[in-house]
């Protein structure tokens, strides 16, 4: 009766564990999404604020290209004065000369309005594809969020080692000790695990026996040790002997 208080304390404490450890990551989950909105956020704050100086800069541009148009034809008509006064034939040059000045400004005061067009389309179509991109990130979470809703604590636990743990390992020197999730391993092929119902399934070292000892506490899974080898991303195990 005391080991199976034990045993149930354990798996209480265990499962308590294992819901820490799904409530943290989907903490951790939800900062590095909230991170990624308020830089989405910054970004399209930065476009339109860019945009916005942009306009300025024209009405600027499009006020000082309209004052020096106006000051040209001050300044023509004053040459043309001049001009008459002094002699006919070098009216019409001067004409066509300052003429020729105020539409090379004119032109370059559109050159540049075009310009700025484009780089505000441009900024737009950033901030669209940034909106469109976070769409997408918020679609490809859906099903993550979904199986975290599930409580279910050995799948996160299962993708954080496939994930990070997984690698981490096989990045170090081999062979080594190390915990592995129970969903991560696969049997080789062919394997027999002698689950028929003969002696030696159900004595202390037969498939029955190992099963019976899990369920009464008699032994902790973490103590159970496996040989096993990753085969193209694929975690082969065995029991030890076997």
């Amino acid at each position: 009766e005391r080991e199976g208080r034990n045993a149930d304390g354990f798996r209480l404490a265990m499962g308590a564990l294992g819901h820490n450890q799904a409530l943290e990551a989907e903490r951790q989950a939800r900062l590095s999404l909230e991170a990624q909105l308020h830089s989405m956020a910054s970004r399209a704050a930065y476009a339109e604020d860019l945009q916005r100086r942009q306009a300025e800069e024209l009405r600027l541009m499009t006020r000082c290209y309209a004052e020096a148009e106006v000051n040209a034809e001050e300044r023509l008509r004053s040459e043309v004065q001049r001009q008459q006064e002094i002699v006919a034939a070098g009216h019409q040059r001067a004409m066509d000369y300052l003429r020729w000045k105020c539409e090379e400004r004119v032109k370059e005061a559109k050159q540049a309005e075009a310009d700025a067009r484009g780089t505000a389309d441009q900024e737009r179509a950033g901030a669209s594809a940034h909106r469109e991109q976070s769409d997408t990130l918020e679609q490809a979470l859906g099903p993550w969020r979904a199986i975290k809703a599930a409580h279910l604590a050995c799948l996160p636990e299962l993708g954080h080692f496939l994930h990070t743990a997984g690698p981490h390992l096989l990045a170090q020197s081999l062979p080594r000790q190390a915990a592995v999730p129970v969903l991560a391993l696969e049997w080789p092929p062919h394997t027999d695990l002698h689950a028929d119902l003969e002696w030696r399934a159900v004595d202390d070292r037969g498939f029955f026996g190992l099963l019976s000892k899990l369920c009464a506490g008699e032994l902790r899974p973490e103590l159970l040790e496996l040989t096993a080898c990753c085969v193209e991303g694929r975690w082969l195990g065995a029991l030890h002997g076997d």
